[in-house]
């Protein structure tokens, strides 16, 4: 009976996961377009979480902070009904950065 719930959503699981594979090689190659652009099919396709976020920050850094910071500052006003995901992706920032601020253009 468990094993029936877990199908419903296996063809976005399997999605899911062969986009992943996509960005990891992107990634283990340097590749940080390709990378932006399978972050991008999977935010259409699945939506914002935690994992995208984390790994669109990732790459948003190496590509510049202003980059960076924009993508960010954008969630963390986000929607007001989110708050919880503002909070978290604030949190995120400033572990990845304790002294997180915006660089002087």
């Amino acid at each position: 009976m468990a094993g029936r719930g877990h199908s419903k959503f296996a063809p976005e699981v399997r999605e899911f996961l062969k986009l992943e594979r996509e960005f990891n090689a992107a990634y283990v190659q340097g590749d940080l377009d390709a990378c932006g652009e399978v972050l991008n099919r999977l935010e259409e396709r699945h939506g914002l979480s935690l994992w995208l976020i984390s790994r669109k920050s990732t790459i948003l850094r190496k590509l510049g902070a202003t980059q960076y910071y924009d993508y960010t500052d954008v969630l963390i006003a986000g929607d007001p009904n989110v708050s919880l995901m503002s909070w978290l992706v604030y949190m995120m920032r400033h572990r990845a950065d304790p002294m997180s601020h915006r660089p002087r253009t």
